[in-house]
């Protein structure tokens, strides 16, 4: 269909509106393909197993995952576009949780690509996760050449719900990393994130970055995309609308604008890829296989040693991957709240004090006004003071992490209780919030 100039920016309006995603518009052409593969790609970040909800913008923690925007995934709850936009599509699809004929691959064209009218996608985004790569054999298993399966050091919480997360570097390129804390990625770079909930394996999203001709001015150059597997297990169909209590369980499969609440935060998407959520020496791709291998353009000597005893390293990471993807400068929740950063920072690893987690958090007060109640982010032995615990240990409004949850992390509260209890409590808080914290 050949659109007027008119009808064009209409349409591009609209599909802005429709998901705030990085969908690159109308007959672009066809995602690279993986070398002896069909295309494909994936994401990373993303919001798990829960309600859509409003970005972080608050004191504590913030992820989902996922990923939709511009892709661990992870990272939901409760904004009122996101949930509309769930709601509706329960309400399409019935009791099932099954995406119908209209909101899966619908029709395709000579290609074998879902034409945009059957799919709501841009023309070029495969159908079916059986062509984006991933796979060289999808009954099997078999990964596509190329192909890494790797793990996070630091787990986002989604609710319960099982991960599993695969890499692709387009063969001849390295991941510039310059910036060891900020990576830029090579065009063509995919990564996929699978989640399994109550043993039912649900949905599996991708996230790809784009030629310069596949996008426009204005538009993102990540691709994001969520393919919803079949009752035969057998595919997966691209789904772009989410889907509330996906197959009969309690997991919401986001929409793009959800997705992008997580992924937004940064230029570059992918959020578990990267120097510390990789410093392991666990099975699949880590970061000394990446050395080895030759994909980092600037190899740092060792991997990174995050500091403290094993449990100060299980808080920091924590907070590292389930608030630091919006808690971090250059962020939008970083510019509402500027001082509260929980992403760690290669350059300071020195001790726990150094970490920008404990010097933003540990006996700083709460200054934002989204929904504090207490005078303290952390008050230093007295956990029932700090402001962390009680948006952690909640959901609805104000709760952390903000988006991709809908069940309280009962272990992450544990953890974070006994942590606080051992930390120093605060000195007098600064005379301008004396009356607050007086309160």
């Amino acid at each position: 269909m050949t659109l007027s100039g008119d009808d064009r920016i209409t349409e591009l309006s609209m599909l802005r509106r429709v998901s705030a995603f990085s969908w690159v518009v109308l007959g672009l052409g066809l995602l690279p393909q993986c070398k002896g593969d069909d295309p494909g790609d994936t994401t990373q970040g993303g919001t798990a197993g829960s309600s859509s909800s409003e970005s972080s913008d608050s004191e504590t923690a913030g992820e989902t995952s996922s990923q939709s925007s511009s892709g661990e995934p992870t990272g939901e709850s409760g904004s009122s576009e996101s949930t509309t936009s769930t709601a509706e599509t329960t309400e399409e699809t019935g009791t099932t949780g099954e995406p119908t004929s209209e909101s899966s691959a619908g029709s395709t064209d000579d290609s074998g690509s879902a034409s945009e009218e059957s799919t709501g996608e841009p023309s070029g985004t495969p159908p079916l996760l059986s062509q984006t790569g991933l796979f060289s054999d999808i009954e099997t298993e078999t990964l596509g050449e190329g192909v890494h399966e790797y793990s996070p050091q630091f787990e986002l919480w989604s609710d319960t719900a099982a991960k599993r997360r695969w890499f692709f570097l387009p063969e001849g390129t390295q991941i510039d990393t310059s910036d060891m804390n900020d990576w830029e990625f090579p065009v063509g770079t995919r990564i996929w994130k699978e989640f399994s909930r109550d043993g039912v394996r649900i949905e599996t999203r991708m996230i790809e970055k784009l030629p310069p001709e596949r996008f426009l001015e204005g538009w993102d150059y990540w691709l994001m995309v969520t393919y919803v597997w079949n009752e035969a297990q057998t595919d997966a169909e691209v789904t772009a609308d989410g889907l509330a209590n996906a197959k009969g369980t309690e997991h919401d499969v986001p929409d793009a604008a959800t997705c992008n609440e997580c992924h937004d935060a940064r230029d570059e998407k992918p959020l578990g890829v990267s120097a510390i959520q990789l410093s392991h020496d666990g099975p699949g791709m880590n970061l000394t296989t990446m050395i080895a291998d030759g994909m980092l353009s600037d190899p740092p000597q060792a991997a990174f040693v995050v500091p403290g005893t094993e449990d100060e390293r299980a808080v920091l990471g924590y907070l590292h991957a389930n608030c630091g993807h919006c808690h971090r400068e250059g962020s939008p929740a970083n510019d509402r709240v500027p001082d509260l950063t929980m992403w760690m920072d290669t350059d300071r690893l020195t001790s726990v004090t150094e970490t920008q987690a404990y010097t933003s958090l540990v006996n700083a007060v709460a200054n934002s006004d989204d929904g504090t109640q207490l005078c303290y982010r952390i008050h230093g032995g007295a956990p029932e003071e700090s402001e962390i615990i009680r948006r952690t240990s909640m959901r609805g409004e104000s709760q952390m992490p903000a988006v991709g949850s809908e069940l309280v992390d009962d272990d992450a509260v544990m953890m974070l209780t006994t942590w606080i209890e051992s930390l120093p409590g605060p000195t007098e808080p600064p005379p301008e919030y004396v009356d607050r914290c007086n309160e």
